[in-house]
């Protein structure tokens, strides 16, 4: 039995190998077909358990339902032909940008401070100007950057 069973399974694999094999068919064409109107919503419908309200509902799930796959479709046909959505720039208007001020590198204590005091001074001085820069550059920037976005499209 066993042998007759490995036999019949070994036959079946050997005859399925002879079977033509017919390529799988790409519709190259998408078939446009025009939408049609969305149902009209009926005259004297006063509740909403009137059946033709009931009827109209039905109609509109169905055409949404039919605009959906319609579109799906579409879609897909499309990614399969290698169309890929362009990357859109973003419409605004263009702005003058703002000058920053340069980031110091070093500080250089004054030539003629020599006391702590007059080098805590000289410091203070420094680092007040360098706060007071960021201050400024950070209020062109949020500046600018309002407008931009109260001119952009997208």
């Amino acid at each position: 039995m066993r042998v007759m069973l490995i036999c019949l399974s070994l036959l079946l694999a050997a005859c399925s190998s002879w079977a033509p094999v017919k390529p799988a068919t790409v519709n190259t064409e998408w078939s446009v077909r025009e939408l049609g109107q969305p149902p009209v919503y009926p005259q004297g419908v006063v509740s909403l358990e009137d059946p033709r309200y009931r009827a109209w509902v039905a109609d509109v799930n169905a055409y949404a339902y039919y605009v959906f796959v319609y579109a799906r479709n579409l879609n897909d046909y499309a990614k399969v032909h290698g169309w890929r959505p362009p990357q859109v720039a973003p419409i605004c208007e263009k702005f003058d940008l703002w000058v920053v001020h340069p980031i110091p590198q070093r500080i250089s204590l004054d030539e003629q401070a020599r006391r702590p005091e007059d080098i805590s001074r000289d410091l203070a001085t420094q680092l007040k100007r360098i706060l007071l820069n960021y201050r400024e550059d950070r209020k062109s920037f949020q500046k600018a950057y309002e407008a931009h976005l109260s001119t952009c499209l997208n």
